[in-house]
């Protein structure tokens, strides 16, 4: 625990206007270590604390769901403001081959994943994606799932109908807006948008645009910016827009990436960094 939140636990429930104004300086982290003192002054004034951090850096943008505190909400918000990572590994050969987790790699010819751990709900947001050593790699959005990485898959590839069963097992119509599409992913191979929704529902072809990736060597780039404001997953490479990829989503998502490896490589690597919406072109 940090001196902040040592401070604040030794105040006790004496001055609690004291209390809210130290509580204001923690984040999300020392919060729950707050709120876990099981004092119920402190654990008001962490969630209070945590309200008022909320809704002050983002005012509408993340909304908070009613069956979670503002402390959690407040974490949430906090993975969006830090570097993209690929979190959660999921297969049997797939790992992160740079320290800050941003980088995985597999050497196996079936298709392994990495998901983020960070939580779009609404907004527009923007993550470029660089790949090496082959292009059977699929780029995009799913549904966030608990203990996916625990679920002892072998091999995931979000849209498969094979997969399915977790994402009706987890169905949240509150969370997911009442829209079952739970995955949407542009295929670095086809150049096509690859998508699944929880009525047996696929797609494989861009809304619109999408031919300029087809050349793609993997030398530049790729980005996808999901719009929440209007549903939208988009394409871009150089900073220019190259296609639509599906409209009409909504609810949370994360971003995801499966790749496998081409017979002619004997390793394929992927990685993810946040992009600048400002700086996208039309």
């Amino acid at each position: 625990m940090s001196g902040n939140s040592r401070a604040a636990g030794g105040l006790g429930d004496q001055d609690p206007d004291l209390l809210l104004l130290i509580s204001s300086y923690l984040d999300a982290r020392d919060l729950v270590r707050l709120s876990l003192t099981g004092r119920r002054t402190l654990v008001r004034i962490a969630d209070e604390a945590a309200r008022h951090a909320v809704e002050s850096r983002a005012p509408g943008l993340f909304p908070k769901y009613d069956d979670e505190t503002w402390t959690l909400t407040l974490h949430h918000h906090e993975l969006l403001g830090r570097p993209l990572r690929l979190d959660t590994l999921v297969g049997r050969d797939v790992r992160h081959v740079r320290r800050d987790g941003a980088a995985i790699s597999v050497s196996t010819d079936q298709y392994m994943t990495g998901v983020s751990d960070a939580v779009m709900r609404g907004g527009r947001h923007l993550a470029y994606f660089k790949r090496s050593g082959g292009n059977n790699v699929y780029l995009g959005v799913t549904r966030p799932l608990k203990g996916l990485g625990r679920l002892g898959f072998d091999n995931y590839m979000p849209f498969h109908q094979s997969h399915q069963t977790e994402l009706l097992n987890q169905f949240d119509p509150v969370r997911w807006q009442y829209n079952n599409v739970h995955s949407c992913m542009l295929s670095c191979f086809y150049a096509s948008c690859c998508w699944g929704d929880l009525d047996s529902n696929y797609g494989d072809a861009f809304v619109d645009g999408g031919e300029e990736l087809q050349l793609d060597d993997g030398t530049e780039p790729i980005g996808l910016l999901l719009d929440l404001d209007e549903g939208s997953l988009t394409a871009f490479k150089g900073g220019r827009r190259v296609g639509t990829l599906k409209h009409g989503l909504g609810g949370d998502y994360v971003w995801v990436v499966s790749l496998r490896c081409s017979t002619e490589s004997t390793s394929c690597t992927v990685s993810i960094e946040k992009g600048d919406v400002a700086e996208l072109q039309a």
